[in-house]
């Protein structure tokens, strides 16, 4: 070995194999055909539908309930046989799972406590392979009845089951 480049002695001035030239070639051409166009790529997948007016209807039932502090119509999107996980640590809930009735009275404290100054509600994303899933962020500026204004970011999360959406998870965004 040669201390200046680590190759045995008579291996410095050696000739590449030749098939090491035709390898790197096949490779590189596989590599780089995709990102040229040159190889057919699947068709992507159609992009989800955009138009769901029972989805919109859902939403506008969240902002419904913060708009007129009323705590039925968010009750309303509970499964009546599920329930739902509600993390609101800054406007008085802890995080844990509740049925439709508990939900209503959660939110009944809520807005008992605070006045809905302006909230707003958009879609984020869908999620699951059968795009069943839809998150939404909530922009709620309050008044608290101690005196103190707030806002909070709410996130939800809505799920298609039996053929209606659902509201599976309510976070406020920390």
């Amino acid at each position: 070995m040669t201390h200046a480049t680590g190759l045995p002695f008579g291996q410095r001035g050696r000739a590449p194999e030749p098939w090491l030239g035709i390898l790197s070639l096949i490779l590189i051409s596989f590599c780089c055909a995709p990102s040229l166009g040159l190889a057919e790529s699947p068709a992507p997948p159609a992009p989800p539908a955009l138009d769901d007016p029972s989805l919109d209807k859902s939403i506008q039932v969240i902002a419904t309930s913060f708009q007129t502090e009323k705590p039925d119509p968010i009750a309303s999107l509970v499964p009546t046989d599920g329930k739902t996980y509600i993390s609101l640590m800054s406007i008085g809930g802890g995080g844990g799972y509740y049925s439709r009735d508990q939900v209503y009275f959660i939110f009944s404290r809520v807005f008992a406590q605070h006045d809905t100054v302006k909230f707003s509600v958009h879609r984020q994303k869908r999620e699951g392979s059968a795009r069943d899933f839809v998150y939404c962020v909530g922009n709620w500026y309050y008044h608290r009845h101690d005196g103190v204004d707030g806002d909070s970011q709410i996130h939800f999360v809505l799920s298609m089951r039996k053929g209606a959406w659902s509201l599976v998870e309510i976070r406020e965004a920390q």
